[in-house]
């Protein structure tokens, strides 16, 4: 279930190669971008890539890109804000951290895109530091 209410918009308007910004957003430039969209055990999965997403880990303001991360469209339409671009492609790495959440059988995300995101950035500091 999403930590939100209402979707911002309709989940039937989300498609491939949108950037959105999003509610919570890390900062400024945190834009996601919709990589792919597929049927998942009955439920719409939308997999989406994060770009410009503030590195805390960096100084000197860096920031870093999360290739992948698959939500349950009603969570993810539930904060989007404002469509900005269409007909992008999904960054480097996408395709290939899609393709090992398919072969490993991974799950959907229902937590709003700024929560799953800071948890990523958490995961992937830790993982830079070891």
């Amino acid at each position: 279930m999403s930590e939100t209410s209402a979707p911002s918009v309709p989940v039937s308007s989300i498609a491939v190669g949108q950037v959105w910004t999003f509610r919570g957003a890390p900062g400024p430039v945190t834009r996601l971008v919709i990589g792919a969209i597929q049927d998942f055990h009955s439920r719409d999965a939308v997999s989406v890539a994060f770009t410009g997403v503030p590195n805390p880990a960096d100084a000197q303001g860096g920031l870093i890109e999360i290739p992948h991360m698959p939500f349950e469209a009603s969570a993810l339409a539930a904060d989007l804000l404002e469509l900005e671009e269409t007909g992008a492609a999904a960054p480097a790495g996408f395709s290939e951290a899609r393709q090992s959440w398919i072969r490993e059988a991974g799950g959907l995300l229902s937590m709003a895109p700024a929560r799953a995101l800071a948890h990523a950035v958490r995961i992937a500091i830790s993982r830079a530091r070891a």
